[in-house]
């Protein structure tokens, strides 16, 4: 959906004064593509600890969501 919109479009519409936090975003939504759902399980935590215990469980950590700062993590099936 991204690779369509020209990237200052995004940023006029998401109201950015930089181009640079537009890309934040856009770096995110490419990360959590839904094709992926497919092939992995998806998980989103809040605190350090948390993720701590996904990393000892083999989960790969994506990004982190700019709006609600909760890390997103994923494992292949």
């Amino acid at each position: 959906m991204m690779n369509r919109i020209p990237l200052y479009e995004v940023k006029n519409k998401l109201g950015h004064c930089c181009i640079s936090n537009t890309d934040k975003y856009v770096h995110w939504a490419k990360e959590l593509q839904p094709e992926d759902n497919d092939r992995y399980f998806t998980q989103s935590v809040a605190t350090e600890e948390e993720a701590d215990k996904l990393i000892e469980n083999n989960w790969r950590f994506v990004c982190v969501n700019p709006n609600t700062q909760r890390m997103h993590f994923r494992k292949a099936k």
